[in-house]
């Protein structure tokens, strides 16, 4: 990003040398399909936008998701489950549709003292559709954000925010929604 200090830009690299951006949100998908249509429509607005070529076999773009299951009647409240790295909207779906059956199965079977015991990070593989525990975390405390102290504060702004309102492209909701709103029109010699 330009427009750090003496005229320097301001990158945070990972340990590939690669430019990281990290998009967090609010845990409200209830189901596999509507965590793969989110995850479809965060690559179409990165490549839209150009942040991101949208490869995910390549790398270029891998999500991570967090699963848990409630239910009130049976008094099933799992522990979080978070699986990494996942290279495809497929895999997105299955590793979640996986998690469920998994943390509903080890809740059925778990004894009811131990209900909810720990956090833990799985990788999930595609050949398989399993998962498989990288390690455990005792509480939240481990899943806490940690600043990076070399990395000053990014701090853009009115004249920088809009000048990339004015130049951004149409999005592909917006795209979706004025394609759906204009009338259908064939050329005679189509219709």
């Amino acid at each position: 990003l330009e427009g750090g200090p003496e005229g320097t830009n301001l990158v945070d690299l990972n340990r590939a040398g690669a430019g990281v951006m990290e998009i967090v949100t609010e845990p409200d998908m209830r189901s596999a399909r509507e965590a793969g249509a989110f995850c479809s429509s965060i690559r179409a607005l990165l490549e839209t936008i150009g942040t991101c070529d949208g490869n995910m076999q390549d790398g270029s773009l891998r999500f991570d998701v967090n699963v848990t299951v409630h239910n009130d009647a049976d008094k099933i409240d799992s522990h979080r489950v978070e699986v990494k790295n996942l290279n495809s909207i497929r895999s997105v779906e299955r590793a979640v549709e996986h998690e469920q059956s998994r943390l509903i199965e080890l809740y059925a079977t778990e004894q009811p003292g131990t209900r909810g015991s720990g956090h833990e990070t799985r990788s999930f593989n595609a050949q398989t559709g399993e998962s498989d525990l990288m390690r455990r975390k005792e509480d939240t405390a481990d899943y806490r954000f940690l600043p990076e102290p070399d990395l000053p504060p990014l701090r853009l702004g009115a004249e920088r925010i809009a000048h990339l309102e004015r130049t951004m492209p149409e999005l592909p909701q917006a795209i979706l929604a004025r394609l759906m709103a204009a009338p259908l029109s064939l050329p005679e010699d189509v219709a």
